[in-house]
């Protein structure tokens, strides 16, 4: 059925508290301590089992196959990724919005 999530995932990193939290996203993936890595030194993070230590709060990930399936692993980038033609959708969405019925929508949603 259309618009029926069985997953009960949501897509929009950072909403909710079922959203991605394997985002196939470099700077979402390594920690920010200070340290300065390479792009080789980056892959210790693309295999690991914990939850990313930065949220890339607002990225849209690909979402689920046609079977209602879904990964959440770095590893998986045609499901997991954020990228700028999955998020430019909510963008447009969330622009429209920003002036409908004269409200203007918050500017952070937390």
């Amino acid at each position: 059925m259309l618009g029926v999530n069985p997953l009960n995932q949501i897509f929009l990193v950072g909403y909710g508290s079922n959203y991605p939290k394997m985002l196939h996203h470099r700077g979402a993936s390594i920690p920010n301590d200070g340290t300065v890595y390479s792009c080789d030194s980056g892959y210790v993070w693309y295999h690991a089992t914990t939850p990313n230590p930065n949220v890339a709060v607002g990225g849209v990930v690909g979402g689920p196959f046609l079977n209602d399936t879904y990964t959440d692993a770095r590893d998986n980038p045609a499901q997991n990724e954020a990228a700028t033609y999955t998020s430019a959708s909510m963008a447009g969405l969330v622009a429209g919005l920003s002036n409908a019925g004269g409200t203007k929508v918050p500017l952070s949603w937390t």
